[in-house]
Parts: C-alpha cells; structure tokens; sequence
C-alpha cells in the first residue's frame, strides 16, 4: 500500500511540473500565431498604403479591398486592431495590437503589440510587457 501511495504522490509531483511547462508552451505557441498575423497584417498594409496613398483605418477595409486574408485557425483566440500613420517626417507611427479572447487558453485580457515605428513586439509571452493606455 505504501508503494503505491508513494508512487501516486511521486506521479502527481511530476504531473503537476508538467502542467505549468505545457502550458506555458501552449501559451507561446498562441503568441507565435499572433505575431505572424500582425507581421502579415503589417506587411500587407504596407502594400495598401502604396496603393491607395494612406493606411487603411481598420482591418475590414484592407480584407474588403482583398489585401488580407488570415484564416480562422490562425487568429483562433485572438482579436486584431491596428493604427498607423505616417508622422510630419514621413515616418511610420502607430501599432498593430492583439488583444486575447475567451478562446486563448490563458483567457482573454491578455496583448501583443507591435511598435511600428521601432519594429518591437511586447505584451503576453514576449520579452518586454507592455499596456495600451
């Protein structure tokens, strides 16, 4: 019996290691989907601006105008938004956020952001933290 016992409590121990690893690498998976749709949301609205001579306002008028497209197991737990200008010196300014929904295994509250003037990603599962004021 206490063989059993200890087995049970040495598994359980382990198990309960395992959890948090998994989950942690499901998380950064969920994360390294994010960051390839805004990447791709980027790129593309690059590609708009030269078209049409400013950024798009949301991200409907690039997929209605069929500059985008991002299939649905690709933004599975995510929501997207963006806001980019160019600035007086003709500079890129604004971001391309990732905001978590109820489908993300951590839940929703949870950001992405990339900077598009510095090109740097913060938020849920990345170097730097950051928050949308």
């Amino acid at each position: 019996m206490r063989k059993i016992l200890s087995i049970a409590i040495v598994s359980s121990c382990l198990f309960g290691f395992k959890i948090p690893m998994y989950s942690a690498y499901l998380g950064k998976a969920y994360a390294e989907n994010a960051k390839l749709c805004i990447r791709i949301i980027f790129e593309q609205s690059k590609i708009y601006v030269s078209e049409h001579g400013e950024f798009p306002s949301t991200l409907d008028d690039m997929i209605d105008a069929d500059y985008l497209f991002l299939e649905s197991e690709m933004r599975k737990g995510w929501e997207f938004e963006m806001n980019i200008e160019y600035n007086e010196m003709h500079d890129m300014e604004g971001y391309i956020v990732a905001y978590s929904n109820e489908e993300m295994p951590d839940g929703a509250g949870e950001i992405i952001l990339l900077d598009v003037k510095t090109l740097q990603f913060c938020g849920y599962a990345q170097k730097f933290d950051c928050r949308l004021d």
